[in-house]
């Protein structure tokens, strides 16, 4: 699989948050489905910059909504968001030299990311009773 599928399993049942979740998947699918050898190093950057931001951005937004909302699920915590952006800021680093997508990359967005986000509308759906 070299794309990362947005499935029924990753809406939480919140709007905004699944549109989200949407978003991140078409974000990491644009950067993904470029060959290898076909992107410039400051490319592949700025891709995974905005990947970055969009999901600092996602984090920042749902933790807020589920503090309104009084749900408190540990899972999806700051704790857990710092550390999903750190890994993927750990990937920055790690271009391979002909700046394509490196296969560990490739796990870390199709197989981590993926399940992450799995996880968490999981846990927002039992939270909520859905």
């Amino acid at each position: 699989m070299d794309k990362l599928e947005f499935t029924d399993k990753m809406k939480s049942g919140i709007d905004r948050i699944d549109q989200q979740h949407q978003f991140v998947v078409e974000e990491v699918n644009k950067l993904l489905s470029y060959p290898a050898g076909t992107m410039s190093e400051d490319f592949v950057r700025a891709s995974l910059g905005k990947i970055r931001l969009i999901l600092q951005n996602h984090f920042a937004e749902e933790e807020k909504l589920l503090k309104d909302l009084s749900i408190s699920i540990p899972f999806v915590s700051a704790n857990e968001h710092r550390a999903i952006i750190t890994s993927l800021d750990n990937f920055v680093g790690k271009l391979e030299e002909d700046f394509c997508v490196s296969d560990e990359l490739k796990l870390f967005v199709i197989g981590t990311l993926s399940a992450y986000l799995m996880l968490e509308a999981d846990q927002i759906k039992r939270a909520l009773k859905l």
